[in-house]
């Protein structure tokens, strides 16, 4: 009898590092459309194409150890991440949102009394304010969000300081499921999360 009993699907531990590799060039070529088209269809079909390759980790994460399975998954995630969030936020535009409610916050006035179209507001009006979606409506998110987003703005009036945040969020999360993960499910849950193509482009991309 072996001293080191073969682990429960072993055999498809190469496929999941397949799994994961695809599953980040996927991301990463959606990624890239983002950056050179203006088709959301296209971001969107490779990040369709994403979850089916993702879908190869649901079934075969648990033939990995769980520290193997977190590196993995953290690894993959930071790079697809990465590209994601240096890619315009092609797929939503609420990020344009946030950023506007921080600068209204910043400024000391209130963006639940004025709508970003309210003559109030037009000394705080720039390039991005163009791109905030109903301009006409007051805004709808609570306080704390509110304080989030005023933090991205004083980091910086761009995109990519809401979207690198929420990256860091998504990434700090992948332990914390690992830690309340079922035991059974402790190497499986922390690398399908962290590579969840609708998670991490959520976050990455849209912001």
């Amino acid at each position: 009898m072996p001293l080191h009993p073969t682990p429960p699907f072993a055999g498809a531990r190469p496929a999941v590092y397949v799994a994961a590799l695809t599953t980040t060039a996927l991301l990463l070529l959606a990624a890239a459309t983002a950056t050179t088209s203006s088709s959301p269809t296209t971001t969107a079909l490779f990040v369709a194409g994403a979850t089916l390759a993702w879908a190869g980790l649901v079934v075969g994460a648990g033939s990995l150890a769980p520290r193997e399975a977190m590196r993995l998954g953290l690894c993959c995630a930071l790079v697809a991440g990465v590209g994601l969030a240096l890619a315009p936020p092609i797929l939503s535009d609420d990020v344009f949102r946030y950023l506007w409610d921080g600068r209204v916050t910043l400024s000391g006035m209130s963006p639940y009394r004025y709508a970003p179209d309210d003559p109030h507001l037009a000394p705080l009006r720039d390039t991005l304010w163009r791109r905030v979606n109903n301009p006409d409506i007051p805004t709808i998110y609570p306080p704390a969000a509110q304080a989030l987003f005023a933090l991205c703005d004083a980091i910086a009036h761009t995109p990519l300081s809401v979207k690198g945040l929420m990256l860091a969020a998504h990434l700090a999360t992948v332990p914390l499921v690992a830690r309340l993960a079922p035991a059974t499910s402790t190497s499986r849950a922390p690398l399908v999360f962290a590579l969840c193509p609708h998670a991490l482009p959520e976050s990455a991309l849209s912001g």
